[in-house]
């Protein structure tokens, strides 16, 4: 499966780009599988990403992560804190979003990466026709609900993002699929 990174001006309409839906749940022995998804767009000076969780009453430990290559880790938490992780240094923005639409209520976040540090951290400058590879999750470990969980977009095995040594150990050897950027 291939994600697209649509080419944009200088701001994603979210509401005209591609969903891609987090399915799997590896080892998830409950029913409690939050939806999430992700929408991702290119612009002229940094790479956004939209982050959704359909979660009512969120843990506040609760999170939506995307990892790409260059060992590049956001993470976002209920509230719109945002914690970079796996080397930080990109200088990334988070705007918290939340809202009700017809498939329930959400909360997430807005991210924008700074192309130049970003083209740093990949080691080429994101461009339409290429191809990155990533990964992103919706995650909760330790918290206080008892609802945790580890979903993923692309098949992964299970590790605890709040743990330096299992986030580097993951960035190190990632379950990453592709996303790639078109230009329609």
């Amino acid at each position: 499966m291939t994600v697209y990174i649509n080419r944009v001006g200088s701001a994603p309409d979210f509401d005209a780009l591609p969903i891609a839906k987090l399915l799997d749940y590896p080892g998830e022995k409950r029913d409690f599988r939050p939806f999430a998804q992700a929408q991702f767009a290119l612009g002229e000076k940094a790479l956004f990403v939209r982050l959704m969780a359909f979660e009512v009453g969120p843990d506040p430990q609760s999170r939506l992560s995307v990892a790409l290559e260059g060992g590049v880790l956001l993470s976002c938490f209920p509230g719109g804190r945002l914690e970079e992780l796996g080397g930080g240094g990109l200088g990334a923005k988070a705007q918290e979003i939340g809202s009700e639409d017809l498939q329930g209520i959400y909360w997430g976040a807005d991210l924008a990466l700074p192309l130049a540090p970003l083209s740093n951290r990949l080691g080429r400058t994101p461009a339409v026709g290429m191809t990155m590879r990533g990964n992103v999750f919706k995650s909760l470990h330790g918290g206080k609900t008892g609802r945790d969980h580890f979903g993923c977009l692309f098949p992964c095995s299970p590790f605890d993002l709040g743990d330096e040594g299992q986030v580097r150990s993951f960035l190190a050897k990632p379950g990453f699929g592709e996303l790639t950027i078109v230009g329609y």
